[in-house]
């Protein structure tokens, strides 16, 4: 039974972590100002990235 629960739980995790949905990237300049871009109907990875490629100098993004 508890092999059953264990392999049942890692097919969901598997699951939400594999579906694509919508996310936002937050940007924090060095004085203060936020800025978000919305990054639409990828994985987490994908989104990482593309978040990531909006940092410049003195920004800092983050994926929410």
């Amino acid at each position: 039974m508890k092999k059953v629960l264990f392999f049942a739980v890692a097919i969901c995790a598997i699951g939400f972590t594999s579906c694509k949905k919508d996310w936002t990237c937050t940007c924090t300049d060095e004085f203060g100002d936020s800025y978000s871009y919305e990054i639409q109907n990828s994985r987490r990875p994908e989104a990482s990235t593309a978040c990531n490629a909006f940092e410049f100098a003195g920004e800092n993004c983050s994926l929410n």
